[in-house]
């Protein structure tokens, strides 16, 4: 996400066209770019406290059911959702800021989601940072190779484009990254191999 807010708005105004462009697949469906839209601040508009994401008061969160996306990140890698950054196999996902309150974040968690540090990536050139998506305006921001709803997408001849963290892409065929059965209950030891597992996880291991 751009670390700096673009130019402001007021209510009912649209933008964008700048940055924002470079979050979008131009193979993909024109309602899938970054949609800047400016509203009265709050609910599903930004105010003062969302600054810190690099948004401008008043415009539209990219909130995950509302906002869809074509590029998704790995956030999660092929390990369970963690309770803590220190436990994440992927590049880290839900990340808060600042430190996280409230009954989902009990005392000690400070570190829950935040953001990952670059030196836990064993093998940069073997890790998915970010790839076509299956945008399905759920959690598109995200990729996730064991739910159908979250996975590469097939958008380019049956397969997606995937970023990985030294900056090269390659393309796949999308069973060569994902598998459809959902996280729970997958067997490490089925599916598309560990080859494709390792690639998901930051310690290059299968999970």
């Amino acid at each position: 996400m751009r670390m700096t807010p673009s130019t402001g708005g007021a209510p009912g105004t649209s933008g964008g066209g700048g940055i924002e462009k470079a979050f979008w697949c131009p193979a993909s469906d024109e309602g899938l770019q970054w949609q800047v839209k400016y509203g009265a601040p709050g609910g599903l508009y930004a105010m003062d406290s969302d600054s810190g994401y690099g948004y401008d008061k008043g415009e539209l969160l990219l909130d995950n059911v509302n906002v869809g996306f074509s590029y998704g990140y790995n956030d999660w890698g092929t390990g369970p959702v963690p309770g803590d950054v220190s436990e994440m196999t992927g590049l880290g996902g839900d990340i808060t800021y600042p430190v996280p309150t409230g009954p989902y974040f009990p005392a000690g968690s400070v570190k829950r989601h935040i953001e990952l540090n670059a030196s836990r990536v064993r093998v940069a050139s073997e890790m998915i940072a970010i790839g076509d998506n299956t945008s399905a305006h759920n959690w598109d921001f995200n990729m996730d190779p064991f739910d159908s709803t979250q996975a590469p997408s097939k958008r380019h001849r049956g397969g997606c484009n995937m970023l990985f963290c030294d900056g090269h892409v390659t393309w796949y065929d999308q069973k060569d990254v994902a598998t459809t059965p959902t996280r729970n209950g997958v067997d490490p030891n089925t599916g598309t191999g560990s080859a494709m597992r390792r690639m998901w996880n930051n310690d290059h291991q299968p999970h």
